[in-house]
């Protein structure tokens, strides 16, 4: 048995960093609003470009704040495999500006062709949680919160569902390391 001890945080580091592959973390929050796009469509069809426009809408007013400094990852999201959000282009693009203002990325040397960049953990937990907060909160514009909360709840049911028949990562770990001992 392995024993491990842990320390307690009593404080807040603001300069804590960690090497990210803020593509991959782009990525997956494309694919996350793809999928959620997709359950509303199959939902509350008559709602998806209402709510695609609201998610727009909200998106400008936050970044009509900002310069155009956000253009690190030109045309990132062409690259992307998503289902129904390659049928907004104009959407897609914001959402890329989105996403790179909410990691803050303006604030780092950002090489497009490394994979990995070291930014602050605060920039990495707003560049996931703002988008989030934005696509969720525009749909309580749409449909009363109460039946915006359920909505996402039965998506989160459904996508977790879709998740438990993979194998746990730690079960794949243990197969490659058995296959190179062989």
């Amino acid at each position: 048995m392995i024993k491990i001890e842990v320390d307690r945080i009593n404080e807040y580091d603001e300069n804590c960093t960690s090497l990210v592959d803020i593509k991959i973390l782009m990525s997956h929050i494309f694919k996350q609003l793809d999928s959620f796009l997709l359950f509303i469509s199959d939902k509350r069809k008559e709602i998806l470009n209402l709510y695609i426009n609201q998610i727009e809408d909200d998106f400008d007013k936050i970044l009509k704040k900002e310069s155009n400094e956000y253009n690190f990852f030109k045309d990132y999201e062409k690259d992307i495999e998503l289902n129904l959000l390659h049928s907004y282009p104009e959407f897609l693009k914001k959402m890329r500006f989105m996403l790179e203002f909410s990691f803050n990325l303006k604030e780092y040397k950002i090489n497009s062709y490394e994979e990995k960049t070291e930014i602050k953990t605060f920039d990495r937990f707003k560049g996931v949680k703002i988008p989030l907060y934005t696509y969720l909160f525009a749909l309580t514009k749409i449909v009363p919160k109460e039946e915006a909360i359920e909505l996402y709840k039965e998506f989160l049911e459904k996508d977790v569902k879709n998740h438990q028949g993979r194998q746990p990562s730690m079960e794949n770990v243990d197969g490659m390391l058995k296959m190179y001992k062989e």
